[in-house]
């Protein structure tokens, strides 16, 4: 296995990601270096050769007015500008 990391938009809309069949995602975090927010798979070995799977995930903010159902799925919350603000990322199902 690698990892592997995917850019995620800050924005209230919901974001697809190619991944290839068999990833597992790990982990989201925000890189104040390029002021990114990241989202981290572990990918098989052969990913060159395996079909991609379409993920999608949604970025919220706390307080956000909820556009989220009981079957997404929490992956992480991020802090951005020491704690200013917060985003939470689920992936989406359904």
């Amino acid at each position: 296995m690698r990892v592997f990391r995917y850019q995620l938009a800050i924005e209230d809309a919901v974001q697809t990601v190619a991944l290839p069949y068999g990833a597992q995602v790990l982990s989201v975090a925000f890189k104040p270096c390029d002021r990114t927010l990241n989202l981290w798979a572990s990918v098989p070995e052969d990913h060159e050769a395996l079909a991609q799977v379409h993920h999608r995930f949604r970025v919220v903010g706390t307080g956000w007015p909820g556009r989220l159902t009981d079957a997404d799925r929490f992956v992480g919350t991020v802090m951005v500008d020491a704690g200013a603000l917060m985003f939470h990322v689920f992936e989406v199902y359904g």
